[in-house]
């Protein structure tokens, strides 16, 4: 999936989003994630979110509620791998869920 963000990016089908480090990037991350709760992406309650790249735990745990910054799953929960650059363009809306699934940006498990 990482490499599948890498080709998309170079071939023009996503957009990378600017870099950002530390509290500035988890901050974007948070509001990202909070918007992409509200995407009514029909994720079962409990399902985690991890970003790769920046190793970021994430679960759906009510509707409307999203806890950032959570612990790995210790049993076998839905999990939604992606990238910061997939996040990116889900929520500008330059890719929707099902494309990104089918580019393999996405990985549920």
């Amino acid at each position: 999936m990482a490499i599948a963000t890498q080709q998309a990016i170079e071939q023009q089908s996503i957009v990378a989003p600017p870099p950002l480090e530390g509290s500035k990037g988890l901050r974007r991350v948070t509001w990202w994630l909070n918007l992409l709760e509200k995407m009514s992406l029909n994720l079962p309650k409990g399902t985690y979110i991890y970003l790769v790249d920046s190793q970021l735990w994430s679960q759906y745990e009510t509707p409307n509620h999203i806890a950032i910054h959570v612990q790995p799953p210790k049993d076998k929960s839905k999990v939604v791998q992606l990238t910061e650059a997939t996040l990116h363009n889900l929520i500008n809306k330059r890719l929707t869920y099902k494309q990104a699934l089918d580019l393999e940006l996405i990985l549920e498990t």
